[in-house]
């Protein structure tokens, strides 16, 4: 293993997988907890009241939308086809 990685000492190879191991599955749940906001604003859509939607402005929309861009991050950066 350390071959790959000339002058690494074994644990942080180790350390690095964890974190690679960790991201990824950081960003399943993050995409998990997006998805159940996304569910709860249509619920509060139906409602048709003031919990409905603010629009862009809503902090329920900023947040789901912060999440699924962080959860594409550490895909992408941690992923088997992403970099290390």
């Amino acid at each position: 293993m350390s071959d790959l990685f000339p002058g690494t000492k074994p644990h942080e190879i180790r350390a690095v997988q964890a974190r690679k191991k960790a991201a990824l599955n950081a960003a399943k749940k993050i995409q998990a907890a997006a998805d159940a906001l996304n569910v709860f604003l249509l619920a509060c859509i139906d409602c048709d009241d003031a919990s409905r939607s603010r629009g862009q402005d809503d902090g329920r929309i900023i947040l789901m939308s912060n999440m699924m861009e962080y959860a594409g991050y550490l895909e992408s950066k941690y992923s088997a086809t992403g970099r290390e």
